[in-house]
This record gives structure tokens, sequence and C-alpha cells, in this order.
């Protein structure tokens, strides 16, 4: 996890480039008080040339918009100009190592009322970001007794902030319990995804993930995941998953951006593998390809 000094010296907010102990809100702004904002999570890679390439930046800034359109946020997302905020930022820290971005619309007044229709405004800050986990290992997980916030209450795939609260009890719960975290099932009692990451299984060498309407985050990583299975014809099953086919499983692995590909040991204390799957080691090793800028339509680089 980040601490403090691991965050860049520039944020973007209210319109300029301004310190990051500067880019403050007041403590009754509206997205403070009731979880009106939608972030996105954007990873950014230092290449050998110094400059940083930006994993699929068009996908994240398409996904930000349709979370704004979903929630009926009244913004007025301009692609171009937030892109321009992504370059002018970087090139104002000049990170030296791999960076995470964190794009927030939110709303902005401090009236009080948890309405849609409110003032809004966009920021966007930076931090270094190395493994999120200790990759050393696999994950010790447990299926969470917290259910995933399904799509005709609070939809999971709009990326909003209030949603996260749901994530954070199953990360609580689990580290309680000494794992690493959480996989959460949907509303039907299927396997959702991974306390912010998606989750895969590998039975008989077919690689399987729950489809989009399994109460999931449509992840940019998991994207390039299946892109990824697609290109080396790694056969690949979108369906809904039971919870036990988590235990007979011959490799279970999560994505997510800040995580990027990280495999799974053991599930409720029951063991699935003693060392990374030959499915998940082959796209690791391309999606690692990708971030070194060795495939680079992937990346936008600064």
């Amino acid at each position: 996890m980040a601490s403090h000094q691991d965050y860049l010296e520039y944020a973007y907010l209210k319109g300029k480039v301004l310190p990051f102990k500067e880019a403050n809100v007041p403590i009754a702004t509206n997205a403070l008080q009731y979880g009106l904002a939608i972030f996105g999570g954007v990873k950014g890679y230092l290449q050998d040339d110094g400059k940083i390439g930006i994993l699929r930046l068009d996908d994240h800034l398409e996904r930000l918009k349709k979370s704004a359109k979903v929630l009926r946020f009244p913004f007025d997302f301009d692609d171009e100009f937030i892109k321009q905020t992504f370059i002018d930022l970087t090139r104002k820290n000049k990170p030296k190592s791999n960076v995470y971005y964190r794009p927030i619309i939110y709303r902005s007044d401090i009236a009080l009322s948890p309405a849609i229709a409110g003032d809004y405004d966009f920021g966007l800050y930076m931090l270094s970001l190395g493994d999120y986990f200790d990759k050393s290992r696999g994950l010790r997980v447990c299926v969470s007794s917290w259910v995933r916030n399904s799509d005709n209450a609070l939809p999971p795939r709009t990326k909003a902030s209030g949603g996260y609260v749901n994530a954070a009890l199953a990360i609580e719960d689990a580290a309680r319990g000494g794992y690493d975290s959480a996989i959460m099932l949907d509303s039907n009692g299927f396997v959702g995804e991974g306390a912010v990451m998606n989750i895969y299984i590998v039975r008989d060498g077919r690689l399987i993930t729950p489809s989009v309407n399994s109460d999931i985050l449509e992840g940019i990583t998991r994207k390039t995941v299946l892109q990824l299975a697609k290109d080396n014809n790694i056969t690949v099953e979108v369906r809904q998953i039971s919870r036990t086919e988590l235990y007979i499983a011959d490799e279970v692995f999560f994505s997510g951006t800040a995580t990027e590909l990280t495999w799974c040991e053991s599930i409720d204390k029951v063991e699935i593998s003693s060392k990374p799957g030959p499915v998940y080691q082959q796209l690791n090793e391309n999606f690692n390809a990708i971030t070194q800028g060795k495939r680079s339509d992937f990346l936008f680089k600064v």
C-alpha cells in the first residue's frame, strides 16, 4: 500500500496543477459526505527511453465516461482535455519509476443533499507504485461472507467511490482472518470477482472468467488478459463460476491495474497450487512484455 511519501509532488484540481499538499476539498464536500464520485486506476510504466508508457489510457477514459453516464453525473466529459491533463501532470512530476494515476470526477459542492444534481469537478494525482502484493508467493485468500454489490443496487461497473465500502468490508474480514485478500460472490451466489480484482480459473487448460453480468467491474486489465489469451490460442470461457469450482481448479489468478496479474496459492485454506501455473505464466510473461514496451499498441507514451 502507498504511504504519503509515495505521492508525487503535483496534482491537478480545481482547474490547475498545484502542489499535492494543496489539492484539498472542504470537509462538507458532497462527494466526501455521500460518496458521489467515480474514479479510475491507471498504471504508467517507466520505459527504457525514460518516458512513461500509460497502459490503455483511452480505455480507462472511456470507462470513466460510461460510469458518469450510468450514474447521471452532469459532467461535461472532454476526452482530449483529460488526456492532456495526464500529459501535463506527468511532465510536471517527472516520475523516475512506475506510477499509478488516480483520475476522479466528484460532486464538489457543499449542499446538504445526496442528490445527483450539483456541481462536479475533475481531479488527477499520481504516486509511485511498485508491486501491490508480494510476488514471491501466491495469494492466500478466502471467500467472503460479504456479497458483491449488485447492478440494481450500486452498479459495480461504474467504479463509484461509495461502492468500495463493499470491497473494504471484505478485505478487512480477510485481513482479520489472516488472508491476503478475498473473493466475493455475486447476488446469485456465483463467483463475482476478487475484492478490487477480476478473477480467473483454469480447468483442463481452459481459461474461465465470470461474465460482465456477474456483478463485476469490466476491468481494463481483464480486457487485456482476454486479448492475450486469444493471441496465444488459449481457450476462453466467459460464464458463471460456482464457488466449489474454485477449490478444484488447476489454477486461480487475479488481475487489476494495481495488482497486475497475481496468482493464487490457496482459497479458504484449500491448496490450489504451490507454484504459478502454466497458463498464468504464459499470460503474465505476455503482459510484462506489454508493460516493458515490446507491444507499443497498448501504451500511450508521455
